[in-house]
């Protein structure tokens, strides 16, 4: 008998091509497991724009209101998936004493839904030349932006509204929907009677 040293040609090419294989099944159980993952965590990130864009809507609804020299007129106007809403920006340090009759201090923001999207026009001045910008990120349509304001005699002014959101994924779309209720802090007497 021959004295054999090494593999035939015929045994290296099975042996590679099991392990070819083998490697093959691996990688596409890896990609099974990373493609959840990674949806999973676009998803998380076009979430975690939520919050903060909703403390971009309650912060402009906390501010609705002014003073015109004493008196209160129309800071805020809704309907059906849209809300106007007026106020002087106490909190710049320029306007914490100003009213409604000095234009710089003025600011109005409407939210309105438009093609499955939240959009807010800014208004600096109030004077019609606006700044238009989407709330939340593309990967969030909008299906129900609701606003709606409390009818009560009684002061300060209740802003509340509801939003209806749907996140899309590779684990299939999921819907949050928000209610919030916001009083707005310069208007102690912004309503009257209905």
């Amino acid at each position: 008998m021959k004295n054999r040293r090494g593999f035939t040609l015929v045994e290296l090419l099975i042996s590679t091509l099991i392990f070819l294989l083998l490697l093959a099944a691996i990688v596409a159980g890896f990609s099974n497991i990373y493609r959840p993952l990674t949806s999973s965590f676009g998803l998380s990130r076009s979430e975690s724009s939520i919050p903060l864009a909703l403390e971009l809507i309650n912060s402009d609804l906390r501010k609705v209101g002014y003073s015109a020299n004493g008196t209160i007129t129309d800071p805020c106007e809704y309907g059906n998936n849209w809300i106007y809403v007026k106020f002087i920006d106490y909190d710049e340090s320029s306007c914490a004493d100003k009213d409604w009759n000095n234009v710089s201090c003025r600011t109005c923001v409407k939210y309105y839904l438009s093609d499955n999207r939240l959009m807010r026009d800014v208004d600096s001045g109030c004077d019609g030349s606006s700044v238009t910008s989407s709330v939340f990120p593309d990967s969030i349509i909008v299906e129900e932006f609701r606003p709606e304001i409390a009818s009560s005699v009684s002061s300060p002014l209740v802003i509340g509204y509801k939003l209806k959101l749907k996140t899309k994924g590779l684990l299939g779309d999921r819907i949050i929907e928000i209610k919030d209720k916001i009083i707005a802090y310069n208007c102690d007497e912004c309503i009257s009677s209905p």
